[in-house]
């Protein structure tokens, strides 16, 4: 939607640029930053400004954490999954609802509930049975072939 007139985007990073663990985050972090078309936020804190945006927002594309998490979500996470889920946004996952298990389905105490999730290459185990959560799965598939699954590329 960036471009388009009459949408807003807004990214928010919930921590410190400076603690993206990947060379990859961080790069796409400082191209966020210089397009016009999108506006980008930073909090280590869920402050007033990062609540006002999540409440005022009308698509919320959840990509809090992807498929590798595991433990307890802590703050400023588990109370923005608490605002994204009592807000009236139409909310998308990117692969899997942040707090979901990829693997068992099983959610953590503080889980996304979307109304759609898009998820990446296949379809994950985790999204089988957990409609509350995942709400319409679709499959994108992004040019993986079947044999690296497999192992034979390597």
């Amino acid at each position: 939607l960036s471009g388009y007139p009459g949408y807003a985007i807004t990214v928010i990073l919930l921590g410190r640029p400076g603690d993206l663990r990947t060379e990859e985050a961080r790069i796409n972090w400082e191209i966020l930053k210089k397009m016009d078309s999108i506006e980008t936020s930073f909090s280590t804190r869920f402050d007033v400004k990062v609540r006002t945006k999540i409440s005022k927002a009308h698509i919320i594309l959840d990509g809090i954490f992807g498929t590798g998490i595991r433990g307890d979500i802590h703050e400023p996470h588990a109370s923005a999954i608490e605002l994204i889920n009592k807000s009236d946004a139409w909310v998308v996952a990117a692969d899997i609802p942040s707090g979901l298990d990829p693997n068992t389905g099983k959610s953590g105490q503080k889980c996304i509930m979307a109304d759609a999730t898009v998820t990446f290459h296949r379809l994950k185990i985790g999204l089988l049975n957990d409609r509350k959560h995942t709400g319409i799965v679709y499959v994108e598939h992004i040019g993986i072939p079947t044999e690296a699954e497999r192992g034979i590329l390597r």
